[in-house]
Formats: structure tokens, sequence, C-alpha cells
């Protein structure tokens, strides 16, 4: 079971990761290529006064992204010990 919640959370993040990727490509030059965006249906919604703008979105979940890397970097770099809790640490509780 727990194998299945892992995979689902991986998946989660690589769909995160792809969306701020793309988000960033579409936004990084004002382009002007919002409708590619895959932040573009919250810019609607912001233009119509309705909620935050699609940069905002992009921005935390881009920081969230950075993070989540800068934790798992740091546990493997062995920051936080031999069992940092973090999947893939490699601790002695972590296997």
């Amino acid at each position: 079971m727990t194998v299945s919640r892992d995979k689902t959370e991986q998946q989660r993040r690589e769909e995160k990761r792809a969306r701020v990727l793309e988000g960033l490509k579409c936004h990084a030059h004002n382009s002007g290529d919002c409708e590619k965006c895959p932040y573009d249906r919250q810019r609607r919604r912001w233009l119509r006064g309705e909620g935050r703008s699609c940069d905002c979105f992009l921005a935390d979940d881009a920081l969230a992204l950075v993070e989540e890397m800068d934790v798992t970097i740091r546990a493997l770099m062995g920051e936080f010990g031999d069992s940092c809790g973090v999947d893939g640490c490699g601790g002695a509780d972590n296997g």
C-alpha cells in the first residue's frame, strides 16, 4: 500500500515539475504565450477579479519544488546524519 501512495506522490511531483517548467518557459520573457501556459486558467479568473494572478501560483509551485530539492540534496550530502527521514537518503533507518 505504501508503494502505491509513494508512486502517487512521485507522480504529483512530476506533474508539478512539468507544469512549473512549462509555465516558466511561457513567462520567462513575457512572450505572450499565456494560452499555452498551464496556469492560464488562473490568469483568466484573475482578470475577472477572482483570486490571485497566475504568476503567484507559478511562484508558489516553483518555490515548493526548490524547497523539496533543497531538503533532498542536503540529505544526500549527509547534513541530517545517517537517518535523515528522506526517501532515498540511504540512512540506517531508511534502507
